[in-house]
């Protein structure tokens, strides 16, 4: 399995994993410390819906 581990760019600290043969980011919660893991076409999925189904409007 490869990972690519994202960072902060100021301290270094580990944000989320990259789970690319699996398609998934892994991330660590930061109250239990448990790593879940989100598909990324789920997430993608989601944010199309979101933007399609806007109902914000500028003033």
């Amino acid at each position: 399995m490869f990972k690519a581990i994202y960072q902060c760019d100021d301290c270094k600290g580990r944000l989320f994993d990259l789970l690319l043969e699996n398609g998934e980011i892994e991330i660590k919660c930061g109250k239990c410390k448990k790593l879940v893991k989100i598909e990324v076409d789920e997430l993608a999925h989601l944010i199309e819906d979101y933007r399609k189904n806007q109902t914000h409007t500028l003033k």
